[in-house]
């Protein structure tokens, strides 16, 4: 496989107030090695409320800071992209969403629409077309989901929802919610009636090989809180969920989605410790790359 130039981008934020630097750590996927470029930017010095996605080497984000603690007024969340391709990567603010999202679920959709779904106190739904820059209102969620995990299955034309907060039974949900994007009507639930507890976690990833019918749902914090390295395999055959033989290296969560290539044989995910975890198709390999070559010595 050739990963040249593909490249996995996230932003920390600068938790000082003296200064308002932020830091874009820039993963290059081919000689698996990362470095980091500082950049100013006052409006998102705190990024809390913020989501993150990769899309063909360019940084997706959409949220609120502060849960809007600011008396600035803000229609909708903030949308920006950084490109990486090009010589100084800064921020390009693009227009705002119709709702308000703090850390919603995103998903990128046939590579042109960005999903933003949910966000704490949030059940409104919608996509960033990106062709046209203009946001298209989707169906809302029956429920809270703060923090889920939102997959993209284009060769069904199916949207899915793993865990999130649901303030229903105050805890993580343990159904899944699926939206047909042929239809785009409404999200129905997924009942899931064995081993549904593995599903019961917020801050998850999840990728899907190419020609195979299993969703892996990655790492994530259970009700307690607790970060996991348990992987669970839904089934979107017979609906099923099991607890996977595999498991990631430490345990982790996540604030974003990752980077997978073309052909649906390699994945690669940051987590919120800001360790990259490499996932292969082939003998499914999971390889912790830490960045060695990056200073940080804070979480999100």
């Amino acid at each position: 496989m050739n990963f040249l130039s593909k490249k996995l981008l996230y932003i920390i934020p600068n938790k000082s107030n003296e200064k308002q630097n932020s830091t874009l750590i820039i993963f290059d996927i081919e000689e698996e090695k990362s470095y980091k470029q500082n950049f100013n930017l006052r409006i998102i010095s705190n990024l809390k409320g913020i989501s993150q996605l990769n899309v063909n080497n360019t940084l997706y984000c959409c949220g609120l800071n502060e849960e809007n603690k600011s008396k600035e007024v803000v229609l909708g969340s903030y949308m920006f992209q950084i490109n990486c391709d090009v010589t100084n990567p800064n921020p390009i603010f693009l227009v705002n969403s119709n709702f308000s999202h703090f850390s919603p679920s995103m998903s990128i959709w046939h590579s042109d629409f960005i999903i933003v779904v949910g966000g704490k106190n949030q059940i409104e739904c919608e996509g960033y077309l990106i062709s046209k820059s203009k946001w298209i209102e989707l169906p809302p969620l029956p429920e809270e989901r703060y923090k889920s995990t939102l997959f993209s299955h284009e060769k069904n034309n199916v949207l899915y929802l793993f865990g999130g907060f649901s303030n229903v039974n105050n805890n993580n949900s343990k159904n899944i919610l699926r939206l047909n994007m042929e239809l785009c009507d409404k999200w129905d639930m997924i009942l899931i009636k064995e081993n549904e507890g593995f599903l019961a976690r917020n801050s998850s990833v999840a990728f899907m090989f190419d020609n195979s019918d299993i969703i892996y749902i990655c790492g994530g914090k259970n009700n307690n809180g607790e970060e996991t390295e348990y992987i669970c395999e839904y089934n979107i055959t017979n609906k099923s969920v099991k607890k996977s033989k595999h498991s990631m290296k430490n345990i982790c969560s996540f604030n974003m989605q990752g980077f997978g290539d073309l052909n649906k044989n390699y994945f690669a995910f940051i987590d919120n410790s800001f360790i990259v975890h490499s996932i292969s198709r082939n003998d499914f390999r999971m390889m912790v790359i830490p960045f060695d070559q990056v200073s940080i010595d804070q979480k999100v």
